[in-house]
């Protein structure tokens, strides 16, 4: 047995689950309640973008990375564009690159972990989210994904090109680039290392800067077991489909209301 499966067998590995967040409204409010009912309010941690919208729930203790004083017990996370500029001097987008609040909230997690889960607004859960996250229990990847490749085997993806930098001579060539689709990751300590050493260095859109990151560093990534996701995950400008849920523990986006699924559980998928 892997030392990795003996710390994980004796419940020393850390995993905590970030859920990334920029309209508070009644669906988004319950996954994140559903969140921490299934995997312990302990662990579970909330970013919001208030760039646009205030976060007003009385419910949740709030902190922030600008703030003097913060309330240690809080476990949401607020901050904006002008904040993700002030620690990432190539930050342009707070849709775009994540970056910059993702090493924001490294900074400001009150407990120490060794994987963070970060999981998009409009994932959503068929089962138990505790239970569909073991699924990767025995994965030690650096960085998990979903639909990840290596440029010499996608080069008609339409994203390859953004990554940028101060300087075209620090960027990694575009053959040894690698793509993923963001809505949800896993992440270790030693990628969330990476990317706040690289910080400043280079930059990009989240689908091609995150795992072409993982390979530069020598960090290992693959993708999410194909059991762990629903009939539903993919990129969708309309949002306008229903799901069918049947209580088998897999994801499922993009999903923005609770009025998209209809429980099944009396046929399979």
């Amino acid at each position: 047995m892997t030392s990795f499966k003996i710390l994980k067998a004796q419940g020393k590995m850390k995993t905590i689950y970030v859920y990334r967040v920029h309209r508070w409204n009644p669906f988004t409010r319950r996954q994140y309640q559903t969140l921490r009912e299934d995997c312990g309010e302990e662990n579970v941690f909330l970013i919001f973008d208030d760039t646009e919208q205030p976060f007003d729930d009385a419910m949740f203790p709030t902190s922030r990375y600008s703030d003097t004083i913060r309330d240690k017990s809080a476990h949401v996370f607020l901050m904006n564009y002008e904040e993700c500029r002030r620690v990432n001097p190539l930050h342009k987008s707070n849709k775009e690159q994540v970056e910059s609040q993702v090493i924001i909230f490294k900074r400001l997690c009150p407990i120490a972990f060794d994987y963070m889960w970060l999981i998009e607004y409009d994932v959503v859960c068929d089962g138990n989210w505790s239970l569909t996250f073991q699924k990767c229990n025995h994965l030690d990847d650096d960085l998990l994904s979903t639909c990840m490749n290596e440029f010499p085997n996608e080069i008609q993806w339409g994203l390859w090109f953004k990554i940028y930098s101060r300087m075209r001579s620090w960027r990694p060539p575009i053959h040894e680039r690698v793509k993923c689709f963001f809505p949800v990751n896993r992440f270790s300590m030693k990628f969330l290392d990476e990317l706040e050493r690289n910080m400043g260095i280079y930059s990009g859109f989240c689908e091609v800067y995150f795992p072409t990151l993982a390979k530069a560093k020598q960090c290992t990534f693959q993708n999410l077991p194909k059991d762990m996701l629903g009939t539903v995950f993919l990129y969708s400008p309309d949002k306008n489909f229903k799901v069918t849920f049947r209580n088998q523990n897999r994801l499922y986006h993009p999903i923005i209301s609770l009025d998209d699924i209809v429980q099944d559980s009396s046929s399979d998928d």
